[in-house]
């Protein structure tokens, strides 16, 4: 049986199919993924670098809706070794309780 996040993933996932950034993520070698996440502010405020994006993103956490939902995909140049790996993080930030993309982000991951 698949569970709620597991079903709204997949159908976010659909929302994308046309983003250029999707299409990127899928084209790598290794691709894990679509996990969802609902991320605080503080913590999306951290990790993003463009000004204009955190200015975006933080209007979405005035209207006291709840915290946005990230859908993410690691991907990789090879298929990494467990607890060994490198890669691109894919992050595809949607409106707490719409169907909306607020913005993408590509940051980096380690282990």
């Amino acid at each position: 049986m698949k569970n709620r996040s597991t079903d709204e993933a997949i159908y976010l996932e659909s929302l994308i199919q046309k983003d250029p950034l999707y299409l990127e993520a899928k084209e790598c070698v290794h691709c894990a993924g679509p996990d969802i996440i609902q991320l605080d502010k503080k913590t999306i405020l951290n990790s993003m670098t463009s000004v204009s994006e955190k200015i975006k993103v933080e209007k979405y956490y005035e209207t006291k809706e709840g915290q946005i939902r990230c859908l993410i995909y690691f991907t990789s140049d090879k298929i990494p070794e467990p607890l060994n790996g490198v890669g691109n993080l894919y992050c595809f930030m949607f409106h707490p309780s719409l169907d909306e993309l607020i913005c993408t982000n590509v940051g980096e991951w380690r282990s």
